[in-house]
């Protein structure tokens, strides 16, 4: 259980990303979901709480810190100090707009990850190739800087960027950079986080043919050594097609995703409505004062995943539930990779 937590530490974004709708009140939002004014950040003494709880009871868990954007969140460097203190393994995930304060952290910084898509070997202005090529370009700086670092890059692949795969590859392979690879996933209803514009569906969802050749060309990749992270976990969702994986997360919460308020959420796809009852700040008052055992609080957000799940999920291409689901912590901290 808890084997990959996703911390939002702030909905705020510098960005307006079309697809993206954890940082805006957007048109046909549900009106049972939480209004982004209403979803505060909380104190970095509570973030460091939950990492406290995460040692204390020997979980594998690996935490990704996200946003919004979390260079946005006014304590993160206080919060990965502690991190780093207690030996809590973790990744900032970012936007790389924020050079020079990502630069300032880079001493106290083992694993770093940045969105690098492959249209920046495109003609493109938008948001999408701006946040990949500044992505890439930071990356590059960070290893030149501090050569053992663990980099990795989130690569989002779609009908039109898939035939630059190779290329980009190429690239990290200069820079011993981790791709982690995953499809262009698009909203099944107005309670999904991620949102595609239907005449953009077309265009740029994989149909199962691209499905069938991505699977193909990924396999040889491999066998050519490219350094895919945890390539299990893409092949699957390829496999399965776009928008038609059906995880299992409400056995074992393998995977956990925390609101900046400090909220359960279904999933980063799915914030859904009764998970959102659960606040993980007060689950472990309630554990460190005996009025709940852990494997209560389980057993309670499982039922409730499932309720969430059962009347919000119409399936996802998500890696990260497939990954959580088999991998173990060296595979999902990367160690394996850069060994």
């Amino acid at each position: 259980m808890f084997n990959i937590v996703n911390v939002l530490l702030t909905r705020k974004c510098n960005l307006n990303c079309e697809t993206c709708r954890l940082t805006k009140d957007y048109d046909g939002k549900p009106s049972n979901y939480s209004k982004i004014k209403n979803i505060k950040d909380s104190t970095v003494e509570k973030w460091k709480k939950f990492g406290k709880f995460i040692k204390d009871n020997n979980l594998d868990t690996f935490l990704l810190l996200y946003g919004g954007e979390p260079f946005l969140y006014k304590h993160l460097k206080d919060l990965i100090l502690y991190y780093n203190e207690i030996d809590v393994p973790y990744s900032i995930i970012t936007n790389a707009s924020f050079k020079e304060k990502a630069m300032q952290l880079l001493p106290y910084l083992n694993e770093f990850t940045c969105s690098v898509d492959p249209l920046i070997f495109s003609k493109d202005d938008s948001d999408r190739f701006n946040k990949s090529k500044n992505g890439l370009e930071l990356l590059i700086e960070m290893r030149k800087a501090k050569p053992e670092m663990i980099l990795v890059a989130e690569t989002v692949l779609d009908k039109e960027n898939k035939i630059y795969l190779k290329r980009l590859l190429d690239e990290f392979k200069k820079y011993n950079i981790i791709a982690s690879l995953s499809i262009l996933e698009y909203d099944m209803s107005n309670y999904y986080n991620f949102y595609l514009p239907k005449d953009k569906v077309e265009k740029l969802a994989l149909d199962k043919n691209d499905c069938d050749e991505l699977y193909k060309e990924i396999i040889q990749l491999l066998k050519e050594g490219y350094n895919i992270h945890f390539p299990e976990s893409v092949l699957q969702v390829l496999k399965n097609g776009t928008m038609n994986s059906n995880c299992s997360i409400e056995n074992g919460f393998n995977t956990v995703t925390i609101d900046s308020d400090g909220s359960l959420m279904l999933c980063l796809r799915i914030e859904g409505t009764e998970c959102k009852k659960v606040n993980i700040f007060d689950v472990i008052d309630k554990i460190n004062n005996k009025e709940i055992t852990l494997d209560q609080f389980i057993k309670d957000i499982e039922s409730k995943a499932k309720t969430d799940k059962d009347k919000y999920c119409q399936k996802c291409s998500w890696t990260c539930t497939v990954m959580a689901e088999n991998a173990v912590l060296d595979e999902i901290t990367h160690l394996k990779d850069g060994e």
